[in-house]
């Protein structure tokens, strides 16, 4: 596992976090952040960019400003997350991105009290770009957040 701040220089940093948190990109309802949730409190929205190949309009932007600059050999997947704001924190349920051994990088695009947990409790926060490389396939869990109107970030999945 690994932590970087400042992970994209500033100006690629706020032309995506200005995708991400603008009000024309259209975000998915999803009725649970996991497969292992039953909760009624647990969702969250979700926009696809790449699932084996590009779903999006936006990804040529992020592949230009992000993903190029990452050493990979090969996409899984690339979605982007909200984790809409509530009066309680709800730290949602353990999970792994995929069961095989692979990469993967979550890129924060907003500070808030909302972070990112793992099995052994390692406990990473979500701080504006700020990125966290790990495996996918190690259990971990995400959470909402009580201090902002929403927790964003990006997950990328790859070998």
């Amino acid at each position: 596992m690994r932590v970087i701040d400042n992970f994209l220089p500033k100006e690629d940093f706020e032309t995506l976090q200005k995708i991400v948190m603008g009000d024309k990109i259209g975000w998915c309802f999803n009725y649970k952040t996991n497969y292992n949730s039953k909760e009624l409190k647990d969702f969250y929205f979700c926009h696809t960019l790449f699932n084996c190949n590009p779903l999006s309009d936006y990804y040529e932007v992020f592949a230009n400003k992000l993903i190029s600059k990452m050493d990979l050999f090969a996409l899984r997947r690339v979605k982007l997350n909200c984790y809409p704001w509530s009066e309680k924190l709800v730290e949602h349920k353990l999970h792994t991105d995929y069961s095989v051994k692979h990469k993967a990088l979550i890129l924060y695009f907003n500070t808030c009290n909302g972070f990112t947990m793992f099995e052994n409790n390692i406990k990473i926060e979500s701080v504006e770009n700020r990125a966290l490389l790990f495996d996918g396939s190690k259990k971990h869990r995400s959470t909402n957040c009580t201090n902002d109107k929403a927790r964003f970030n990006i997950n990328i999945n790859y070998i």
